[in-house]
């Protein structure tokens, strides 16, 4: 059903990225008349429509296409995740179930998911530090007495001090160096976007 649709619907001339907003509805309907498994069977559509029906067509859409899945909640970012991850298992008794090319796909995409997991990481940590924010009156009082204590205590050693040192550079550049992926990830995936538009738009000029 979804990948009858997906064939039928979306053949190299016609591009699933400019045509795909008008024919949504139709999927979304499929997914919802399914019930949970439904999704599944949608991804499953996608996965032999990219790597079985146009193998090497429309290879350069993917990505941007499951992005756009992503932003307009066709697709989860946990669900996308799950699946790239082999957490999550697609219907293995459906009729188009096809792990070798599960795999391919998953190459074709790895760019945008490290970006998608690299994004959500960096939500997690704004979160993380507004919560932070909220219990720091709480623990005022038991940093001044942890303080108290710290001053009866026998100092730190020198070899202490330069442990603590070196795991707090560490820290920094860890999270430097995912800051950094994270930027390069966005970046090639904002010029892949930019290169399917122009690509769609030369097609389109070329057929008027």
């Amino acid at each position: 059903m979804h990948f009858a649709a997906l064939a039928g619907l979306f053949p190299p001339k016609r591009n699933i990225l400019k045509n795909w907003s008008a024919n949504e509805e139709i999927f979304v309907g499929f997914v919802k008349k399914e019930g949970k498994i439904g999704i599944e069977h949608f991804m499953q559509a996608l996965v032999l429509f990219f790597i079985r029906k146009y193998k090497g067509e429309l290879d350069k859409y993917a990505q941007t296409l499951m992005k756009k899945l992503v932003d307009e909640n066709v697709l989860s970012e946990k669900f996308v995740v799950d699946w790239f991850d082999k957490t999550l298992r697609l219907d293995k008794d459906s009729k188009i179930y096809d792990k070798k090319a599960e795999k391919k796909f998953r190459d074709l995409i790895e760019t945008f998911v490290e970006w998608l997991k690299a994004a959500s990481s960096g939500s997690d940590d704004s979160s993380s530090e507004e919560e932070a924010n909220t219990k720091e009156a709480d623990t005022t009082e038991a940093t001044e007495e942890a303080e108290v204590a710290e001053d009866s205590a026998p100092a730190k050693t020198e070899a202490q001090l330069r442990a603590e040192t070196k795991q707090k550079e560490q820290i920094e550049k860890m999270k430097a160096q995912q800051t950094e992926a994270l930027a390069r990830a966005k970046a090639k995936v904002e010029e892949e976007e930019e290169k399917q538009a122009a690509a769609a738009e030369a097609m389109e000029n070329n057929r008027e």
